[in-house]
């Protein structure tokens, strides 16, 4: 998650955040139609659980991200348990993922997503891979990277309540795809779904935020200019 102040990316689970991202209504279908659904091919989605189960590590969202964006991209071997846990460590060192032992959470830099993805690529396949990253970015940021089959993470910081306290916390999203609906009646806006893995649950937990009309204090994204090769 994302803690304004000290720029991190931390593991927090408020309700404040779990309601930024979900499913898209079964309403919509009475004002709008689909009008196009594009996605990155076969996308990795691991969560929580896969991370502290699975791969018996601490769980980190910016870590699990970059996990999914280099899975996306093969920078490693992804057939294997023993390929994924040793990839999560090495990202897990490479950003400076840490524990504040003040709040017991594990908490990542923002501003090492993008170079330590970067890094990781070329240290296991010998791969250059330019990025960009941005501060408050338009939604066509991350669509753009969709459309040119780049992996993408949107980092999210807003206000949070836990046991009575008030604090800004956040999460860290890959962005897998988007679903594009128009209005049905003349006037109206379309409605631009982002379809991200969430990071949470276990595999395949994926979820939907409508990125212009979410309120949260700040966002950050992160596209890698990088289209894979499809097979493992």
């Amino acid at each position: 998650m994302y803690k304004m102040g000290y720029n991190p990316i931390s593991t927090l689970s408020y309700d404040d955040i779990f309601d930024i991202s979900g499913d898209i209504p079964d309403t919509i279908a009475y004002t709008h139609y689909l009008k196009y659904d594009k996605s990155l091919d076969n996308p990795a989605r691991y969560g929580e659980e896969y991370i502290t189960g699975t791969l018996n590590e601490p769980y980190a969202c910016a870590v699990t991200a970059m996990l999914n964006v280099c899975a996306n991209n093969r920078f490693f071997d992804v057939t294997t348990v023993k390929g994924r846990k040793k990839a999560y460590e090495d990202l897990w060192l490479l950003s400076g993922t840490k524990l504040n032992k003040g709040t017991g959470e594990y908490v990542t830099d923002k501003n090492q997503i993008g170079h330590s993805v970067a890094m990781f690529a070329k240290q296991n396949k010998g791969i250059t891979v330019n990025y960009s990253s941005k501060n408050n970015p338009s939604l066509s940021f991350f669509t753009s990277a969709i459309n040119n089959g780049y992996s993408s993470i949107l980092g999210v910081s807003t206000s949070c309540t836990n046991g009575g306290h008030t604090g800004i916390a956040g999460h860290a999203y890959s962005v897998i795809g988007y679903k594009n609906y128009a209005p049905c009646k003349s006037g109206d806006s379309s409605k631009i779904y982002l379809r991200v893995a969430s990071g949470w649950g276990n595999l395949g937990d994926t979820q939907y935020i409508l990125y212009n009309s979410i309120n949260v204090i700040s966002k950050y994204g992160t596209v890698w200019k990088y289209k894979p090769k499809l097979a493992p």
